[in-house]
């Protein structure tokens, strides 16, 4: 296996950030933000209207074997309504493999697939593991990217996670994403900037404890950098565990000065 360990960094970048945000030198380098855990209780119709007015935003889906219909898992019928208005790529939208049902994608098992492929620009392995083999995580990440969507991401809460994930995204020319996110997908611990990120990715985002209130502070810290990133965020534009589009209008009223002028039209 690759080992990256001498190519990531594990000391956070705060001081730096804060030293050259006080100078102002900051650039927009982000290219989305996404937001994740919307479900039968959102109004597709608003979301197609958030995305015609912030074309950076991403709707992260979330995908479970057994809490399909639940807070944060929409139904199989809320999902084709979403992808039939969508109408093949109008909307952005990534698959979030979780739970047993990421594991077992991991594991190679067959016997499922993603609704309607075409619809799907990225798909998230929640829950990456560096236990993995990496030859067969290569063979998997081939897989994916064949039968769901262009662009494969790793979601890890370890640098050990991101180092494994690099390592496979490497042997594929830098065709994948690494999402770090230390609360693990809980939301409940803010991104701490590690800088610099893996080597070998195309893209890393940040994700963990994002809320409205602290946005701007995460997007200023990152735009001191020149590497374009992203953001996710999920628990944070949640009210009392309701999707709540006022906050996801803020987010993305809040990130649009931090947002490359390709992404935002």
């Amino acid at each position: 296996m690759v080992d990256l360990s001498s190519r990531i960094s594990a000391v956070p970048a705060q001081r730096a950030a804060e030293k050259l945000i006080k100078t102002g030198d900051r650039v927009p380098n982000i290219t989305t933000v996404t937001i994740s855990g919307a479900d039968d209780g959102v109004d597709q119709a608003a979301l197609a209207q958030l995305s015609k007015e912030f074309p950076y935003v991403e709707w992260g889906i979330l995908h479970s074997a057994s809490r399909r219909g639940t807070p944060r898992y929409p139904s199989e019928r809320w999902l084709c309504e979403l992808i039939q208005l969508s109408g093949y790529r109008r909307l952005r939208l990534s698959a979030h493999l979780c739970g047993t049902l990421a594991r077992d994608v991991l594991r190679g098992a067959p016997g499922w697939e993603l609704p309607d492929c075409r619809a799907w620009q990225r798909v998230q392995l929640n829950g990456f593991s560096s236990e993995m083999v990496l030859a067969q995580s290569v063979q998997l990440s081939e897989r994916l990217r064949r039968c769901y969507a262009p662009e494969i991401i790793y979601q890890c809460a370890t640098a050990r996670a991101a180092q494994v994930a690099a390592a496979i995204i490497s042997e594929h020319n830098g065709r994948g994403a690494i999402l770090l996110d230390e609360s693990g997908g809980t939301g409940l611990r803010a991104p701490e900037i590690v800088w610099p990120p893996p080597s070998g990715a195309a893209r890393v985002g940040y994700a963990g404890g994002i809320t409205p209130e602290n946005v701007v502070e995460i997007c200023t810290k990152l735009g001191v950098y020149p590497e374009k990133l992203w953001i996710d965020m999920e628990s944070g534009v949640r009210t009392d565990d309701r999707f709540d589009l006022a906050k996801v209008r803020r987010v993305l009223e809040l990130c649009r000065p931090y947002v490359l002028e390709r992404a935002v039209g």
